[in-house]
């Protein structure tokens, strides 16, 4: 058996207010998938 290591690197960047001033936002989700949840949602 063979194991394999990986490194991830991350960068973000500092959340900012969004211009709604259209009337539209966006929203999402993530919910795993789960099958008890995915359906629902």
């Amino acid at each position: 058996m063979t194991a394999a290591l990986a490194t991830v690197t991350f960068s973000a960047t500092a959340a900012q207010a969004a211009d709604c001033s259209s009337g539209y936002v966006g929203l999402t989700y993530d919910d795993g998938p789960n099958p008890s949840n995915t359906t629902n949602l």
